[in-house]
């Protein structure tokens, strides 16, 4: 597809969007969490992480998470379990929230996962409410205006902003009908894509810039040159 015919149906899409916004505008709820899913606190570890490559486990760390804020395509760390790591599972559908530090955000799990725990950094989403998508859950947790609230109801921890069960638990999110939670989710997707497009553009270009900035400089030499108009450079070839 075209970059002006997918800019073409993106504009569609956001028009859909709105009108559909518009039709069942009548139908949002607003939802505390406490309603929409089981909230509980990921794995905790005595100390840290301690890998162990024979383990069943492996965990989700925030270091297996990109600048984007989505699960890398590498394989997590298997790691030595120190207690029951059953109530910790991690499933296709369940949303994860980073609830400690300065830059919080929701991630859905749109993967089947075997053996797999959260850290305890993150709590674990599993969806009560069969009217919200996971996907449309992690997306609202991560629009500025629901930062921003937790920034005010964020306690300060030991060393980092911490937003704590309670507050978390209280917060609501605005519900739409199923068809604008779908339509956002796809739109969103598609966003996303088009960032890491372009974002992979520009590294090729760099690339290429540098390659022939080396190239050029490799296969010539700047010599100054004075003369009665004042001075000037000439590139000669070598």
């Amino acid at each position: 597809m075209s970059r002006v015919r997918w800019i073409y149906c993106l504009a569609a899409n956001e028009s859909h969007a709105v009108l559909l916004a518009l039709k069942y505008q009548d139908m949002r709820r607003d939802i505390q969490m406490k309603e929409i899913a089981e909230i509980q606190i990921g794995y905790q570890a005595k100390k840290a992480i301690e890998p162990k490559a024979d383990s069943d486990w492996q965990i989700i760390q925030l270091r297996d998470f990109g600048d984007d804020r989505q699960l890398k395509k590498k394989p997590l760390t298997r790691f030595k379990v120190e207690r029951n790591p059953e109530r910790y599972r991690v499933n296709s559908g369940d949303v994860l929230f980073l609830y400690r530090g300065y830059k919080n955000f929701g991630y859905a799990i749109n993967r089947d996962l075997e053996n797999v725990v959260a850290a305890g950094y993150f709590y674990i989403l599993k969806i009560l409410d069969e009217s919200v998508l996971p996907e449309y859950l992690a997306w609202y947790l991560n629009q500025d205006s629901t930062r921003k609230y937790f920034q005010r109801n964020a306690r300060q921890g030991t060393n980092m902003p911490v937003i704590g069960k309670s507050a978390f638990e209280n917060f609501s999110v605005r519900i739409p009908h199923l068809s604008v939670q779908n339509l956002i989710v796809n739109l969103d997707k598609e966003l996303r894509r088009e960032r890491s497009l372009t974002k992979s553009i520009q590294k090729e270009r760099m690339k290429l810039f540098s390659a022939m900035s080396m190239r050029v400089l490799s296969n010539s030499t700047i010599a100054r040159e004075a003369n009665s108009e004042g001075s000037k450079w000439r590139v000669k070839k070598t």
